[in-house]
């Protein structure tokens, strides 16, 4: 294997399952409004700018959760990540720019409050879509990047190819 390629979405079945929640809370309200002549909360038959702002919402939230995507590259010239849509294209990280490079097991809740795109003031940027699994990357600029995984043994194959000086930190 020359490159890494992962390619990861929010697609778990509590994401799904959330979608589907808000999905079948909006048809509920569609059928009232529109059917039954009935008012939702406080959200009346006859309100049609509060309707549709209740409607664009709960589309754009599925929507936007659904297209968030987790893309990682690992060759001989780097690692490339991207977490869409947050990123519009890849962020490179060379290899003169990496001091220390492992995959590792970590606590998402613990060390980052949970999945996506996560700021630690001791543990620097996470991204992470699900798992505990994760290419832990240490800059020379002192800079600290996860990137979630869930092709651990993939990656780390790929590392030991590219990157030489493997004294990577296990934290």
């Amino acid at each position: 294997m020359r490159v890494f390629n992962e390619l990861q979405r929010f697609d778990q079945w509590w994401s799904r399952l959330g979608a589907a929640a808000l999905l079948l809370a909006l048809s509920y309200g569609c059928y009232h409004w529109y059917v039954l002549g009935n008012a939702v909360g406080t959200i009346g038959p006859g309100d049609h700018i509060p309707q549709l702002i209740a409607i664009f919402a709960t589309v754009l939230s599925v929507l936007f959760v659904q297209m968030i995507t987790l893309r990682s590259q690992i060759d001989e010239r780097g690692i490339r990540y991207q977490f869409f849509p947050f990123h519009r294209s890849y962020k490179n990280v060379p290899w003169a720019a990496v001091s220390s490079v492992t995959v590792r097991t970590y606590g998402p809740l613990k060390e980052y409050g949970g999945w996506g795109y996560r700021l630690s003031p001791k543990k620097g940027k996470a991204y992470n879509i699900r798992g505990t699994k994760g290419i832990q990357l240490h800059l020379t600029d002192g800079e600290k990047i996860l990137i979630g995984t869930q092709k651990e043994k993939d990656a780390q194959a790929i590392l030991n190819r590219y990157f030489k000086s493997s004294n990577a930190l296990n934290l």
